[in-house]
């Protein structure tokens, strides 16, 4: 998400031109993404546990933030083809974050609120890495924000796998999501 907010600026309103309120109006639309997505996380919940929609959203992530930057190398689409994946990753955020959080509290109800400082203050951190990563990157085309996308939806995949593996007794269910 840092990285979208730190290079999405220059990425549509510099190298496509567009003006800031059209670049509002985008940044609008993914945030969009993330808000229904959250919502729809209420209804998944109902069906599917926490840990099965966290597995099935890093891989979600993972696989739209190799296409942004398979996207942002070749420049193929454009705009709209950043834009596409970029969407679907900024929504996984809506899936992502409160399923993240409430595995991270499930065992930690005794001094809830200490562990929800630690998150709060290891997401922001790596939300500054990621935008200072993308902006030492920065070299004037889309690449570096869409290769720190990507790199951090494999870190959220591994860490998933890593994290969430180690702790469960068995394999991991497999995720089956509507649609």
């Amino acid at each position: 998400m840092f990285a979208y907010i730190a290079g999405s600026p220059f990425v549509f309103t510099q190298l496509y031109g567009l003006s800031t309120q059209q670049y509002g109006l985008l940044f609008g639309l993914n945030a969009s993404g993330l808000i229904a997505a959250s919502q729809l996380n209420n209804w998944l919940l109902r069906h599917y546990s926490f840990q099965q929609i966290l597995r099935g959203v890093t891989w979600v992530a993972l696989l739209a933030g190799l296409a942004l930057w398979g996207l942002a190398r070749t420049g193929w689409g454009g705009l709209y083809g950043l834009e596409g994946p970029l969407f679907v990753v900024v929504s996984c955020v809506g899936l992502a974050s409160p399923n993240a959080t409430a595995g991270a509290l499930q065992r930690h109800a005794a001094h809830a609120g200490s562990a929800a400082s630690l998150l709060g203050t290891l997401s922001y951190s790596c939300g500054t890495l990621a935008a200072l990563t993308t902006s030492a990157l920065a070299d004037g085309t889309t690449w570096p924000m869409a290769l720190v996308v990507a790199a951090c939806g494999a870190l959220a995949c591994g860490l998933y796998h890593w994290l969430v593996g180690a702790a469960a007794p068995g394999p991991a269910p497999a995720v089956s999501l509507p649609g």
